[in-house]
């Protein structure tokens, strides 16, 4: 197409800017705005610079640009990876106070992220995600997220590691991942800024079962409530939170089975009641604690 740049073509609806990292020739979309295509084109293929011919306030330090500016009374420094482009970006933005217009901030994405939680999952995931999401902003700020560089991933990854262990560290890539991929869904990025990669974790011990032998020692030497609760965990594998919102109502002693059911605000992980059946021993253990409590009508709590 004539008239634009060197690296930057049209491909259908689409324009493509063409350029070189690490040795390699790289193609990234930039979407069917001409204007916004031409920017990512200046940011990735910058025209060559020389350290004396950088614009006032931006300077280099082994393979990253750095912005200098002056906050109040103190002076300040701001990475800004390793392209000029991005560096030139940013000190736009610092001097003149206004981002973008079109510029998605990664604590907007974020919020607009865990909302979209909040209809479909529980409130504890939610909380957790939440919680995730703290150190990521930690790191990535209120940069947009169409200037982030897999540099960037890979200082943070690093920064990481060196406080949490690899497994915490892909639990907070699986969330950037999936709040990223909700911002490709609502067309408020046109891409993923890098492919995310999760970090090697050494597989540990496979977690030791007890024996019958043992889990019956455990259940001889356990008082009547801690005994039951033992024989309903070893017998039907439930999680521990869904054991203590059981009620009587909950058991059908005639068909062997435990159901678990939602109650009131607290629901089943995954929001999924199900069916757990057991056998005759265990209806008959359940049997003998109800008749030692005073509080055993049918919407009573079992624990």
């Amino acid at each position: 197409m004539a008239g634009l740049p060197k690296g930057l073509h049209k491909r259908g609806d689409w324009y493509i800017v063409r350029y070189r990292q690490d040795g390699k020739w790289c193609e990234r979309r930039a979407g069917t705005d001409l204007d916004k295509a031409r920017r990512l084109h200046a940011r990735l293929c910058p025209a060559p610079l020389e350290n004396e011919r950088l614009p006032k306030g931006i300077y280099r330090r082994g393979a990253a640009y750095y912005v200098r500016y002056r906050q109040g009374d103190r002076w300040r420094h701001r990475s800004a990876g390793p392209e000029i482009g991005a560096a030139m970006e940013l000190q736009a933005r610092l001097l003149g106070g206004a981002p973008a217009p079109d510029a998605v901030r990664f604590a907007d994405l974020v919020e607009r992220y865990l909302k979209r939680l909040q209809t479909y999952f529980k409130t504890s995931t939610v909380r957790t995600h939440r919680t995730v999401s703290r150190n990521l902003l930690r790191f990535f700020r209120d940069r947009p997220v169409e200037t982030w560089t897999s540099e960037d991933l890979e200082t943070y990854i690093q920064q990481r590691l060196e406080k949490v262990a690899p497994s915490t560290v892909n639990g907070e890539l699986k969330n950037l991942k999936a709040t990223l991929r909700f911002a490709v869904e609502e067309k408020l990025i046109e891409e993923l800024p890098f492919k995310i990669r999760m970090v090697p974790v050494v597989q540990r011990r496979t977690a030791r079962i007890f024996t019958r032998e043992e889990i019956q020692r455990l259940l001889d030497c356990a008082d009547d409530r801690t005994r039951a609760l033992l024989l309903v965990a070893s017998a039907t594998g439930m999680r521990i939170g869904e054991i203590r919102h059981l009620q009587w109502r909950d058991i059908d002693a005639e068909g062997l089975r435990i159901l678990v059911r939602a109650k009131g605000d607290w629901t089943p992980k995954t929001n999924q009641e199900r069916i757990c059946f057991v056998s005759q021993k265990v209806v008959d253990e359940l049997a003998c604690y109800r008749a030692t409590l005073k509080c055993n009508a049918a919407g009573d709590w079992i624990f």
